[in-house]
């Protein structure tokens, strides 16, 4: 990412308690207004928000940014109409 995201102010992602089963990767808590306020202002055309789980640069902590990258569109007069094989 070049740039900073938004934090997901309202999602928390905690590792599993110690003694936890493998198959439980972590526990993920969602504080109601501010999880709302953050969907509000963040969705997309189709109504969804992207998240995206970070580690801190001192591998101590997990959290949750807002993915904001979005597709650039390209020309559809540069897009081949056939794939010629070379035989």
């Amino acid at each position: 990412m070049s740039e900073t995201s938004p934090l997901a102010e309202g999602f928390f992602f905690e590792r599993p308690k110690e003694g936890a089963p493998a198959f439980v990767k972590g526990r993920l808590s969602i504080q109601s207004e501010k999880a709302i306020a953050l969907i509000n202002t963040h969705k997309n055309e189709k109504g969804y928000v992207n998240l995206d789980l970070l580690q801190s640069k001192d591998g101590t902590k997990l959290y949750l940014t807002v993915n904001t990258w979005k597709p650039t569109r390209k020309d559809p007069t540069s897009i081949p109409t056939a794939i010629e094989t070379p035989f």
